[in-house]
C-alpha cells in the first residue's frame, strides 16, 4: 500500500487521485468489470488488450478498477512473438496510464517483438499506455479518443496534523541522509522535494527519450507537448498517432505491414504537421490548452506571424 502510494506514475492525475483515495480511506468507488478480455486471433493478427490501470504485477487495482498486469501482458506478448500462427500484432489499448515500474519493460518488449506490431487508442492511450504504444510500429486512434499526456508525477502526503490530531508521534531511526526522505510524518521540505523531483526529471527524461525514438520525433517536440492530452486528429497532427479509424483499421494495417515486410516496404510513420492558415493555427492552440478563443488568437499571432499576416491580407 504504502509502495503504491509512494511510487512514481505515469497516469492521468484524476485516475490517481482515486486509487490513492482507494489505498488511503479504502474506498473503492465505481467498481470497474472483472478481467481484461482475452487475446484472440484473426487470421494471423493477435489482438491483445491493455485497458484500465496498469501496474507491474496482478494486484487489488486490477479487481477493483479494472486494468492490466504488464509482466502478464509481457509475457503474452513474448509467446505470440514466437507463435507460428501470428504474423501480427494488435494493441488494443484503453488505459490512462499506471506505474512507471514495468513500464519501459514491456515497451522494450514491444519493441523488440520482430513482427509488425499496431497500437490502437481505443478510447485512452495515455501516459504509461502511450509509453507502451509509442514502441509499436504504427499507431491506430479514434476519433474521440484522448491520446498523450507524456509525463511523470510523484505524490507526498504529509499527515504529521492527522497523526498530532491522534496523538500519534513517529520517529526515525535511520542511517543514511536521504533515508527518510519523503516519509509522511513530516512536511516536505525543500532538499527532500529536491531529491524526488531529480528522480522524476530522469523517468520523464527516459519517457520522452522512448518517445522521441518510438514515434521518430525531436526531444524538444515531445517536451513541447508539455503532459497535453490530444483528442483525435489533434494527435495526429502532433505526429503521436499515424491514421484515424478503429480496431478493424488497425487489424487491417497490421495485415498490410506483414506483406510489406515480405516485400522489403518499410511503413513510414506521420510526421507532425504545421498549421496551414492562421484560423487552423488558433483553433488548435484553443483545442491543446483549453483557453478563451481570444487567448488562443493571441498566442497563434506571436507563434505564426506569416499566417496572421496571409490572413489580414486575405490570402489564407
Amino acid at each position: 500500500k504504502i509502495k503504491l502510494l509512494n511510487a512514481a506514475w505515469a497516469i492521468q492525475p484524476e485516475r490517481l487521485r482515486n486509487i490513492q483515495e482507494f489505498l488511503i480511506e479504502g474506498s473503492a468507488g465505481a467498481l470497474i468489470e472483472g478481467p481484461a478480455d482475452p487475446y484472440t486471433i484473426d487470421k494471423g493478427v493477435a489482438v491483445v488488450p491493455i485497458y484500465g490501470v496498469l501496474t507491474k504485477r496482478a494486484s487489488v487495482l486490477q479487481r477493483i478498477f479494472g486494468g492490466t498486469a504488464m509482466n502478464d501482458t509481457a509475457d503474452l506478448l513474448k509467446k505470440l512473438a514466437a507463435a507460428q500462427n501470428v504474423s501480427a500484432i494488435v494493441l488494443n489499448v484503453d488505459s490512462p496510464g499506471g506505474t512507471v515500474d514495468g513500464t519501459l519493460e514491456l515497451a522494450d518488449i514491444v519493441k523488440a517483438i520482430g513482427k509488425p506490431v499496431v497500437a490502437y487508442a481505443n478510447g485512452i492511450m495515455a501516459s504509461a499506455a502511450y509509453w507502451i504504444g509509442s514502441a509499436a510500429d504504427w499507431i491506430v486512434c479514434g476519433n474521440t479518443s484522448d491520446v498523450g499526456s507524456i509525463g511523470v508525477v510523484q505524490t507526498h502526503y504529509d499527515t504529521s496534523e492527522a497523526d498530532k490530531k491522534k496523538g500519534l508521534k513517529r520517529s526515525f531511526v535511520y542511517a543514511g541522509k536521504y533515508k527518510t526522505v519523503g516519509n509522511s510524518a513530516a512536511p516536505l521540505d525543500k532538499g527532500s522535494k529536491a531529491y524526488i523531483q531529480n528522480g522524476v526529471d530522469y523517468v520523464y527524461s527516459l519517457f520522452v527519450d522512448a518517445v522521441a525514438r518510438g514515434r521518430g520525433l525531436r526531444k524538444e517536440a515531445v517536451i513541447a507537448t508539455e503532459g497535453r492530452l490530444y483528442i483525435g486528429q489533434l494527435a495526429k497532427a502532433q505526429g503521436l498517432v499515424d491514421q484515424m479509424g478503429g480496431l478493424d483499421d488497425a487489424g487491417l494495417q497490421a495485415r498490410k505491414m506483414v506483406v510489406g515486410k515480405a516485400h522489403g516496404v518499410t511503413t513510414q510513420k506521420v510526421k507532425p504537421t504545421a498549421p496551414q492558415t492562421f484560423v487552423d493555427a488558433y483553433k488548435t492552440l484553443q483545442a491543446e490548452t483549453h483557453c478563451s478563443l481570444e487567448d488562443a488568437m493571441k498566442m497563434a499571432v506571436n507563434k505564426y506571424p506569416a499566417l496572421h499576416r496571409a490572413y489580414l491580407e486575405g490570402r489564407a
